[in-house]
């Protein structure tokens, strides 16, 4: 090496910037799909075992009315085991998420709460519908039960006026 020549070190001619993806990017969708999953698995079963602790201490042959206090039991039940279930989910999605684990569990809670929203108003509706195709038939029931006692009726009510001198035909009504 000659003594003379200037020595080059590399240095950046840039300065250095750090650039964030967008948020919609930094989300692990696989991350909240699999809190969302975890959730609803953790919820049923608390689900069952509640419904078991529950089974279990109704005692019909020893207590008066052995289900008093039975719905605030499951109140308190049905919101521990919300509380729970999302938790877990959320914790779950936050680990699995590389970054922003907060936004990643209120994800798993608004998923989760949707589906709930959702699950629960479709059975309502299904029982509200069935309910309503019940009495629907039955009242079909009823009215073909009465055109078929109608004539009978109406042929008693007819004689009986014309016993009394009124001379009424309910086929000029009818027809």
């Amino acid at each position: 090496m000659i003594q003379d020549e200037p020595v080059y070190r590399s240095q950046p001619v840039y300065e250095r910037h750090e650039t964030y993806a967008p948020l919609l990017k930094r989300i692990s969708w696989s991350a909240v799909i699999a809190g969302v999953v975890l959730a609803m698995i953790v919820s049923l079963i608390l689900s069952l075992l509640g419904t078991a602790i529950g089974t279990s201490a109704i005692e019909p042959l020893r207590e008066g009315n052995p289900v008093d206090g039975m719905g605030t039991s499951a109140g308190i039940w049905v919101i521990v085991s919300a509380v729970i279930s999302l938790f877990i989910g959320g914790w779950a999605a936050g680990r699995l998420a590389h970054r922003e684990g907060g936004l990643h569990g209120l994800l798993v809670w608004a998923t989760v709460s949707l589906l709930t929203v959702y699950l629960v108003s479709s059975a309502v509706t299904g029982v509200v519908r069935g309910g309503l195709n019940l009495a629907g038939s039955g009242l079909s029931a009823i009215g073909s039960g009465i055109a078929q006692v109608a004539p009978a009726v109406g042929g008693k009510i007819q004689d009986q006026l014309k016993q009394q001198g009124i001379d009424f035909n309910l086929n000029d009504i009818q027809g």
